[in-house]
């Protein structure tokens, strides 16, 4: 269960909620198995320690994702596709007139 409550306190953590207001929530919905207030301060600090790296945030990680794969495209647009096959077809054709 500590794992599903990581995981509440990383979203509402990310949503903004302060650590008490987080404890409330989970006091309200498991009672005595909710985490201790030390717990979901610590956690929290965790998960907003993280969201402050450069690829902590989840919409930073997404926007990062997003402009490798523009990056990967344009690539893919700038290069010919018939060059590779065009040389290997002449090559192969070459080979086989020697032979």
């Amino acid at each position: 269960m500590t794992e599903s409550f990581q995981q509440y306190i990383k979203i509402r953590t990310f949503l903004g909620y302060r650590p008490k207001e987080i404890l409330v929530e989970l006091q309200n919905a498991f009672g005595d198995e909710a985490p201790n207030y030390a717990n979901v301060q610590r956690w929290s600090k965790r998960f907003r320690d993280a969201m402050d790296t450069p690829l902590g945030s989840p919409l930073t990680s997404q926007l990062n994702l997003e402009t490798q794969e523009t990056q990967s495209d344009r690539q893919l647009d700038s290069s010919d596709p018939n060059d590779d096959n065009d040389n290997n077809n002449t090559n192969a054709l070459n080979s086989n007139k020697q032979k």
